[in-house]
């Protein structure tokens, strides 16, 4: 039991760690390879930025991005937070079905 436990946790870290180094790469490129958008976004700062990325108004700006570097990013940004979500919710329902059973 332990032994699963620090497994998932273990994953849990890596994923999120993964989602989380996508996440800032996609904002590190639109600041970087576009300063007009990132202007135009308000140029955020700190806690504010995935804030900015997830209104409606500069999600229609973002969905206008041509630069293939940014999308590319913005692809491995949205992937990587499905698949953490994706296990997380995995992880919750066998958990649940497991404890439901009484198997533990």
């Amino acid at each position: 039991m332990v032994m699963i436990c620090a497994g998932l946790s273990l994953t849990w870290c890596w994923l999120l760690y993964r989602a989380v180094a996508a996440e800032y790469r996609y904002y590190k490129a639109v600041q970087t390879l576009l300063p007009e958008v990132w202007a135009s976004l308000g140029e955020p700062k700190g806690v504010r930025v995935p804030w900015v990325f997830v209104l409606p108004k500069t999600t229609r700006l973002l969905s206008a991005i041509k630069d293939e570097v940014v999308l590319e990013l913005a692809q491995r940004h949205h992937r990587t937070g499905r698949q953490f979500l994706l296990f997380v919710i995995t992880t919750l329902v066998l958990a649940i079905l497991v404890l439901k059973s009484g198997l533990m």
